[in-house]
């Protein structure tokens, strides 16, 4: 139970960003979207999450650590007058839609053999007050969940959350912040502490006591060395805080962040992992396309120095559509503008399409070393 509730926490928090605010005044940035205090350019959310933002409050990249030890890597796209467009990593892509008031209309997220698909409901002063989930995955039957949004006097008050098994959780707010929650009868009560910023550093369950733990950087703390410190740190599901940026206590934190930095032995690439290759074309790709009726549908791995598969056409090069029984399925030409015969640029080594360092590790110039 409370993994889905933080699950929904945190479903909830990044659904912010792309959605409208819940206050009347239109937030400018991310930072204002969630409600964070000061020039922050990084949250780390215990063990698991490192949320990076540009001079400009909005994030740009996330880092995630999964249950096998591996760093899954977001990263934010947005078009031409600051609206979210694109999300990415290594096996999955969202594309966000917007309505003619620019509210977030839906989301539509693809990776592989699975689906989902995200509509967002308004009232007349623009607040969502619903949004709904179809997750399909090849074999099964559609998952639904569907969340309800309520205000008192144009801010949040509680999330109603129904999900695909029967399971009912409400989700309590004030000024913002997550106050209760409660599912079958059982209720959780959380307070805060904060930063000297404002920011919570801390949120406690008063029922058993459980403790989630953020911390922030701000403008001058080195973002680089908390970023390491942070990837060499175990994945912990207890959610402890990593470190503590205080601007009132930089000393410190200078100290805890940079001693690694200090010392002069080499170091192992924390972007690479040693390897000196870059982490995200130089990898097995599966590539998915139709052969012919002979062979028919075919899958192989590949993988291309400064290119990354196209996530739309899965390396085919083109678009799929009816598959009529013992003929050649019809298709067309992948729209994705990037997209050339299935590959686009690599983001990482190759993002100009011009680079003479194909498939090489920009951190470490692809010696496998921070030094």
């Amino acid at each position: 139970m409370k993994k889905l509730i933080h699950f929904l926490f945190l479903s909830i928090f990044l659904l912010s960003l792309a959605s409208c605010s819940s206050k009347s005044k239109s937030p400018k940035n991310d930072l204002e979207k969630m409600n964070l205090k000061g020039e922050v350019m990084a949250l780390i959310d215990g063990s698991y999450t490192f949320y990076l933002f540009d001079n400009s409050g909005n994030l740009i990249r996330h880092f995630s650590k999964l249950d096998n030890g591996e760093i899954e890597e977001t990263i934010y796209y947005y078009n031409n007058i600051g609206l979210l467009d694109k999300t990415m990593d290594d096996k999955t892509s969202s594309h966000y839609f917007y309505d003619e008031k620019n509210n977030l209309k839906s989301r539509i997220d693809s990776l592989n053999t699975t689906g989902s698909f995200h509509y967002f409901f308004y009232d007349d002063n623009n607040l969502l007050i619903k949004d709904s989930n179809q997750t399909n995955i090849t074999g099964y039957d559609p998952l639904i969940y569907i969340n309800h949004y309520f205000y008192k006097k144009g801010l949040l008050d509680y999330v109603m959350y129904k999900g695909a098994i029967d399971e009912s959780i409400v989700i309590k707010y004030n000024d913002g912040l997550v106050i209760s929650s409660e599912s079958k009868g059982n209720k959780s009560t959380y307070t805060y502490l904060y930063d000297s910023k404002g920011n919570w550093i801390q949120r406690k369950e008063l029922e058993d006591g459980s403790e989630e733990n953020r911390s922030y950087l701000y403008k001058g703390d080195d973002i680089d060395g908390a970023l390491k410190n942070w990837k060499n740190i175990p994945y912990n599901s207890e959610n402890n805080a990593i470190v503590s940026s205080d601007n009132n206590s930089n000393s410190s934190n200078s100290d805890n962040l940079t001693s690694a930095q200090n010392t002069q032995e080499k170091r192992k690439c924390y972007s690479c992992n040693g390897t000196g290759k870059c982490s995200k074309c130089m990898k097995a790709f599966r590539v998915h396309y139709w052969a012919g009726k002979g062979p028919g549908w075919k899958d192989e791995n590949e993988t291309r120095p400064g290119k990354i598969m196209c996530d739309d056409c899965h390396g085919a090069g083109v678009i799929y559509g009816r598959h009529p029984y013992g003929e050649d399925p019809e298709y067309k030409k992948c729209y994705v503008s990037a997209c050339n015969n299935g590959w686009k640029n690599c983001p990482e080594c190759n993002y100009n399409g011009n680079s003479n360092n194909l498939g090489q590790c920009q951190k470490c110039k692809g010696t496998g070393f921070d030094r």
